[in-house]
């Protein structure tokens, strides 16, 4: 993240506050106020600006505005950036369907919703309600989670409403599309490249093994298809979100192109590789009580329809191999004392990478 001054900082709160203190009447009523200065915080692939609200004597709000950046991207240069205003129109859209499709469906009450205000469009910026939620990873992290029945029968019940959520904002949010490619050429490619990329990282890993269900299952399903959607693509525990009533929501999805089981794959895929499984070497939430909650999740998804079970763990098999790309390349950017100890941790993580693979690739031959 670049860092932004001061300076910069004041001009923004120039704009931002008198709009906001402007519609604060027809977002929340005439007594609405402003109930306290606004707080600044950087994230990764966004800025964020919270502005508390009191609604009546007994009632308060807090406003977060967004404003997308790309890597090493200042605050002033996202507000000028054609292309953060683009993502921000479109996520202000997406937010917008989301909130009708969830709060008209049969299932609603299953649902939480995030309520969009406002888009400043000559700041890049969206206006939403926050809301009183945490992720589904807080959840899944537990302490409890070792040791709690209860804790875990919670989680698969989560799972099952996830599973839900999906469903839905595949036929209902994005576009449908009838058919694509059973795995694309350009899929193919890239797996074979984070393969070959995984092999030159570790000298001691022979993937030979996966490359050659890879190269079997392209070649068995040349032509064939499977079902297309817009998909989240960002569709991990961090971006799940429960409430403290069970509601399930989620946002910022990326609205890509592509088979369904990318999406699910990869809510599987990140609750299997999270930082304390990879740690613990798959211990903290051992394979049982994973499955348990991935039936769950498929349960809510398909319902009372069978899954394509070599397309759920083909794709897997791809996300594993992503995740597994994705923590490579997060270790070769640290330095320091920070690197040595990210090392020796990737020593586990590589043993449970593999693990991972050989259990993906059992299940692809013998189909348990």
């Amino acid at each position: 993240m670049t860092e932004n001054s001061d300076h910069e900082l004041d001009l923004i709160y120039s704009v931002l506050t008198p709009k906001i203190q402007s519609d604060l009447s027809d977002w929340y009523g005439r007594d609405a106020k402003l109930a306290g200065a606004p707080t600044f915080q950087p994230r990764d692939w966004s800025y964020f600006f919270y502005f508390p609200v009191q609604i009546s004597n007994k009632e308060t709000k807090t406003i977060l505005v967004k404003i997308r950046h790309a890597e090493n991207m200042s605050l002033a240069e996202a507000i000028a950036s054609p292309k953060m205003k683009e993502e921000s129109r479109e996520e202000y859209d997406t937010l917008s369907k989301i909130r009708e499709v969830f709060t008209r469906h049969a299932n609603a009450s299953l649902f939480a919703t995030i309520r969009p205000l406002a888009r400043y469009d000559e700041l890049n910026a969206v206006v939403e309600e926050m809301a009183d939620i945490r992720t589904l990873r807080s959840h899944f992290q537990t302490p409890l989670m070792w040791v709690d029945g209860n804790t875990r029968r919670n989680f698969e019940s989560h799972m099952n409403s996830v599973g839900r959520w999906l469903r839905i904002f595949h036929d209902h949010v994005g576009q449908t599309i009838e058919a694509g490619p059973y795995i694309s050429d350009l899929l193919y490619k890239q797996v074979q490249d984070d393969l070959g990329f995984l092999e030159a990282a570790n000298t001691n890993s022979d993937l030979t093994f996966v490359r050659g269900m890879i190269s079997s299952l392209y070649q068995t399903h040349e032509g064939a298809t499977l079902p297309y959607r817009t998909l989240h693509n960002d569709f991990s525990s961090a971006n799940i979100f429960v409430t403290s009533d069970g509601r399930i929501c989620s946002f910022d999805s990326h609205n890509l192109t592509g088979p369904m089981y990318i999406d699910i794959a990869k809510i599987m895929t990140d609750l299997e590789t999270c930082r304390i499984q990879l740690l613990t070497g798959g211990r903290s939430v051992p394979h049982s009580s994973l499955n348990a909650f991935f039936n769950s999740f498929l349960n809510g998804y398909f319902c009372s329809n069978p899954a394509d079970r070599t397309a759920l763990n083909f794709y897997r098999l791809v996300s594993i191999i992503e995740k597994w790309r994705n923590s490579e390349e997060n270790l070769n950017k640290t330095f320091g004392a920070g690197r040595f100890m990210n090392i020796i941790g990737m020593v586990q993580f590589r043993r449970y990478y593999i693990r991972l693979l050989r259990r993906r690739i059992y299940e692809q031959k013998y189909g348990t």
